[in-house]
């Protein structure tokens, strides 16, 4: 399980390794998706990619049987300021 959070990158993405059918549970949930505002969330299957803006609010649920891998990478720029510098610097002198 990865609790509620967000990157500190431009990009995310997960590239998943194995099929779903070698493990249960699991998902990349997003607290924008979904019609009733607890957010929803995507499960991928080998070969696919799951990609967002970092500064989204996603988390990971547990895998409850099996082994799931998963490649995780981050795009970052030099000179980019990602959301949690823009809001470090709008309040750290508060």
């Amino acid at each position: 399980e990865l609790r509620p959070h967000r990157d500190g990158s431009v990009l995310s993405f997960n590239i998943a390794l194995n099929a779903m059918n070698e493990f249960e549970g699991g998902g990349t949930w997003f607290a924008s998706l979904g019609e009733d505002g607890e957010g929803a969330s995507l499960k991928i299957d080998r070969g696919e990619i799951v990609s967002h803006s970092s500064s989204l609010l996603h988390g990971g649920y547990g895998i409850t049987k099996g082994t799931r891998y998963i490649m995780v990478c981050f795009v970052i720029l030099e000179g980019y300021d990602s959301w949690s510098m823009r809001f470090y610097n709008q309040v750290r002198n508060l």
